[in-house]
């Protein structure tokens, strides 16, 4: 397993850093599943994705959880909230394993957010966010639960960066605030279309265009 000063090296952050012990920081392994932080919760640290995926959700008006985004290394997360001094406004937990850089939120405020080079790399995170994040929270609430089923199987072939992978109904209705029995009724439909191919936990998606268009996605 790398260090945190080797992280910070492959991810060229090293100017991002400088003056900052490898002691000041954490790092941390969370297993899949394993939630980094949760919304309305309060900001203890800044969270730096360095390695592996993880899942970005929301609630509904019914508080059912809403998938928002998958989110791959290298990001940041909990800068906007210590920024604005308010809690969480999303969840985030490991998507498989997740390699994580804690940066205390005291380091952050005293510190990196006077460092030119730190500014800079923040600037970046907070802009993709925004032009992201946001939209992706709204659209993912406005829609039905078939478009948010096609939303989440493009999403996850986005993520693992190719249209055939390892599926999970359980996960998918939950991520698309719906019953397994009504995705399964769903599944079956895209299949006869020539959608999708199922071959026991394996899903491949034959259309991606059909499907992005089922999602919203145009």
């Amino acid at each position: 397993m790398k260090t945190a000063a080797e992280y910070l090296r492959y991810w060229g952050l090293e100017k991002a850093f400088s003056g900052v012990s490898e002691n000041e920081l954490s790092l941390k392994a969370y297993k899949d599943g394993e939630n980094l932080f949760l919304a309305g919760q309060d900001v203890r640290y800044a969270y730096l994705l360095v390695e592996g995926r993880c899942r970005l959700y929301g609630l509904s008006k019914e508080g059912k959880e809403v998938l928002v985004n998958f989110k791959e290394a290298l990001g940041i997360f909990g800068d906007m909230e210590i920024l604005l001094g308010i809690d969480f406004q999303l969840s985030m937990a490991a998507w498989g394993r997740a390699m994580v850089l804690r940066i205390p939120k005291s380091l952050m405020e005293k510190k990196l957010l006077y460092q030119v080079d730190f500014l800079r790399f923040l600037s970046r995170e907070l802009a993709d966010k925004m032009c992201i994040d946001s939209a992706q929270q709204i659209q993912s609430i406005l829609k039905g639960g078939k478009a948010r089923a096609a939303h989440r199987l493009c999403l996850q072939a986005q993520a693992e960066g190719k249209n055939s992978f390892l599926f999970s109904c359980r996960a998918t209705a939950r991520d698309a605030v719906i019953s397994e029995r009504q995705l399964s009724r769903v599944l079956v439909e895209w299949e006869e279309e020539g959608i999708i191919k199922r071959d026991g936990r394996q899903i491949r998606i034959t259309d991606m265009d059909r499907l992005k268009k089922l999602s919203g996605d145009m």
